[in-house]
């Protein structure tokens, strides 16, 4: 057996980039990259940022290139907190694979997808 046939398995932690700006009635966050358990925390900490601020918060998924569960979660998390601040969290663009979770998951209370983030066919 070589040397190589006896080392464990090496995973790649998914690369994520998380951008926010601030405009004048909105906060704007880009997200570029995966979205899972390994990377939530740096959308998590966006978010709550964005959250403690003022206006609508919009999200840009269309570089998102995986995600799952435990990525979202940040997500719904800031739009409960928006919610409840009469607030809301617009999803204006999604990627494939931000799309097919959306279409798994359904409807959730607090997301409002624009137009222009709707998947296209």
């Amino acid at each position: 057996m070589s040397v190589a046939e006896n080392r464990a398995p090496t995973f790649r932690k998914p690369q994520v980039s998380v951008r926010l700006h601030r405009q004048r009635d909105h906060i704007s966050i880009a997200v570029d990259g995966g979205l899972d358990l390994a990377s939530a925390p740096q959308l998590d900490e966006c978010l709550e940022r964005a959250v403690r601020g003022d206006g609508t918060v919009e999200l840009d998924l269309s570089r998102v290139d995986f995600v799952d569960c435990a990525g979202w979660r940040p997500i719904t998390a800031a739009a409960s907190s928006l919610e409840e601040d009469g607030r809301s969290l617009r999803i204006v663009a999604l990627s494939p694979a931000a799309a097919r979770l959306v279409e798994l998951i359904g409807e959730q209370p607090g997301i409002e997808l624009v137009p222009s983030g709707l998947p296209l066919d």
